[in-house]
Parts: C-alpha cells; sequence; structure tokens
C-alpha cells in the first residue's frame, strides 16, 4: 500500500518487492493454466472468425515451442527475433521464450531488409520466428547474419533450413519446467529511442520510412 499524505511522502516510502526469481512466462500465463475454461484470448482472423485460446492451451502450445527451441540450441539469454504481426502465434512465442529464458527481440513487419538486417546482427540474435508474409525478406539476409542458426516459419512451404511452426509444436513435449531467472535477466529488447530518432530523421529528409 502506497503510505504519504503528499507526493513526495510516497514517493520517499515506496519500494519494489522484487522476488529473488521471476519469469515473465509464468506470470503471464502458467500460473493461471490451472482452470482449463479460463480463457485467455480471443482472436479474429482474416475472415472474421473468433477463435479462443484457454491459458492451458497458451501453456502447452508455449511449452511446445520452447522444447523446441531448446532442442534446436536456444538456450538461456540468446535473442530470438519475431517478425510477427499480432497473432495467436506471437504471444506463444513470447512465452516460450520468457519461459526458456532466452530473450525476446519484436521486429516490425513495415521494417525493410536494412533495418532487419542491424537489428538481427546488432543483438547477435540466433533465431528468428516469422512467418511466409515476411520470410523472403529474412531469407535475402542469412548471408549476412552470421549468428543466425535457426529461423521458424508460420504458414510457410517447406524450405530448406526453415523449420515449420505447428511442426515444432506437433513434436515437442507439453511439459517444460520454466527456467529459473533472477530481476536483472533480460527477457526483451525494444530499441524505442533508435527507432524515434531515425523516423524524426527521416521525415526531415522526407523520406518514407521502409
Amino acid at each position: 500500500m502506497l503510505r504519504g499524505k503528499t507526493y513526495q511522502e510516497v514517493y520517499r516510502n515506496f519500494k519494489w518487492k522484487i522476488p529473488q526469481y521471476y519469469n515473465i512466462g509464468v506470470d503471464v500465463c502458467d500460473r493461471w493454466a490451472d482452470d482449463s475454461q479460463r480463457i485467455a484470448l480471443i482472436y479474429i482472423d482474416g475472415s472474421r472468425n473468433e477463435i479462443k485460446f484457454t491459458f492451458r492451451e497458451l501453456k502447452n502450445r508455449s511449452n511446445r515451442l520452447a522444447n523446441a527451441l531448446k532442442a534446436n540450441g536456444i538456450k538461456r539469454q540468446d535473442r530470438v527475433g519475431l517478425l510477427l504481426s499480432q497473432r495467436p502465434e506471437t504471444l506463444i512465442s513470447h512465452i516460450a521464450i520468457y519461459n526458456l529464458a532466452a530473450v525476446a527481440l519484436p521486429l516490425l513487419t513495415l521494417f525493410g531488409p536494412d533495418a532487419i538486417e542491424f537489428r538481427l546482427r546488432d543483438s547477435m540474435a540466433k533465431a528468428v520466428i516469422t512467418d511466409n508474409e515476411n520470410l523472403p525478406k529474412l531469407l535475402e539476409l542469412t548471408d549476412r547474419l552470421p549468428d543466425l542458426e535457426l529461423i521458424i516459419a508460420i504458414d510457410g512451404s517447406p524450405k530448406q533450413g526453415v523449420l515449420d511452426f505447428e511442426e515444432c509444436i506437433s513434436k515437442g513435449s507439453r511439459d517444460f519446467t520454466p527456467v529459473q531467472t533472477e530481476p536483472r535477466d533480460r527477457a526483451l529488447i525494444i530499441i524505442r529511442g533508435e527507432m524515434v530518432k531515425a523516423y524524426k530523421k527521416l521525415k526531415k529528409m522526407k523520406v518514407k520510412p521502409q
């Protein structure tokens, strides 16, 4: 509870209660999965179909993906790029990455090849999860990304060196023990300041950002 009559008193009295271990994936999903009927997400697809996901379904699918990532060499604090639009697989990927104690690197689908290459190379990303629409942009860059070892694609036709998202889900075990992460462990990289500066620079130059 916040204590104090003035802002200054509240500020002085406030303290974060930071646990020794904290995993975002557990907090946003796994801890709510005991109730098999509890709805976590309602998704409306492009055909206006309503798809519901319970917390348990998200937990099972994210556990399967976490096992697939682990089996393909992704480990604690490895960077995993997410070149995806807002869809259920994006949430499932985030949860899997956090439970694995890896680091999620969201990438806007509006980014051009240069922006994607810079972020993946600078972060030393080891894996990327993308979809069929954005896969071609990524495949253009693989020769220039020495750290990139794994690509997983959603809705994609089989391509050499690219794993299918649903196949990873179907083969992975739904049993996964989340890694105990500490408050100082990295979980997410968002290059917000750099994006804002770049956008302002392009606006002054009257150039549309890619």
